[in-house]
């Protein structure tokens, strides 16, 4: 099973959204997919995701303009959604949102999937009160068995706010596969002084096991591809 992570940074790039998505589309099972809204991004996932194949569950949460958080998470059939809920409160300005869905597999298991896209400011994506506490909420709100946390945290590795997950039993596949960067120069480009390498992680309990872990290079976003492939 494959499950592909992306800020798909509201259609922006939409052409290269379009062509990544459609180079993906039949080896993924699960797509978690921040910044879904726009129009571009929605003629994307109009086009590709149609419902005779896939299922599809959103979470929102709107504090300001600059603070709208959209969610998306698509699911391949014949995998089945049996549950999804939001996480991180709607009325807590200062931390973002989450969507976790419950995916029923093959062999009966159950494995929760995380979509999450954390707070954006300040934007030095270093540890705020609200940050922590945004980790804090979710690793208390899951059970840690069969699960997968990923998405665009906007958070650097330094972070307690990250490091809370390793010391919660997660894996850190982006520390462990020794991953350069999780950007590119689309996000680099506008700020050439404060070049921040990561935003995005994927974190996964210790009783999934990974086959392969990649974050290749992309222009379909400002931010790249995590892709997971468990078995």
């Amino acid at each position: 099973m494959r499950i592909l992570s992306l800020n798909i940074w509201h259609g922006f790039q939409k052409e290269q959204l379009r062509d990544f998505l459609l180079s993906e589309v039949e080896i993924t099972d699960i797509f978690c997919f921040q910044e879904a809204v726009g129009s571009g991004a929605e003629e994307v996932i109009a086009g590709i995701f149609d419902d005779n194949r896939f299922q599809a569950v959103v979470a929102e949460k709107f504090i300001e303009e600059n603070k709208h958080y959209y969610l998306m998470t698509i699911v391949k059939k014949p995998l089945a959604i049996s549950h999804s809920y939001g996480l991180l409160a709607d009325d807590d300005t200062e931390t973002g949102k989450a969507l976790a869905v419950e995916v029923a597999t093959n062999d009966g298991d159950t494995l929760t999937i995380v979509n999450i896209h954390g707070m954006p400011h300040p934007g030095h994506k270093l540890d705020t009160e609200g940050r922590l506490r945004q980790s804090q909420q979710i690793i208390d709100a899951l059970s840690g068995s069969k699960t997968i946390v990923c998405g665009d945290f906007n958070l650097l590795p330094e972070t307690e706010s990250v490091k809370m997950f390793s010391r919660a039993g997660y894996r850190n596949l982006v520390a462990e596969y020794a991953i350069p960067t999780t950007r590119n120069e689309l996000a680099w480009a506008p700020w050439p002084d404060n070049k921040q390498l990561f935003a995005d992680y994927s974190f996964v309990s210790p009783d999934i096991n990974i086959t392969h872990f990649a974050v290749p290079h992309t222009e379909a976003s400002d931010h790249l591809p995590m892709m997971i492939d468990i078995t």
